[in-house]
């Protein structure tokens, strides 16, 4: 279906934005109960997490 492979390699930790857009979109691509709501709300706990490390 997709891997952690994003435009620059492995994402590893999700923290740059191109990264977090990549694990979103592997979660959508291979998601089965999880709704656009509550990856919205993974996303925004990305992005705060992202912020509170400097990133």
């Amino acid at each position: 279906m997709i891997n952690s492979d994003g435009p620059g390699g492995n994402i590893g930790c999700p923290v740059s934005e191109d990264e977090r857009a990549h694990f979103i979109e592997m979660i959508r691509a291979s998601r089965q109960r999880i709704t656009d709501e509550e990856l919205d709300v993974l996303a925004k706990e990305l992005a705060a997490f992202a912020k509170e490390i400097g990133r």
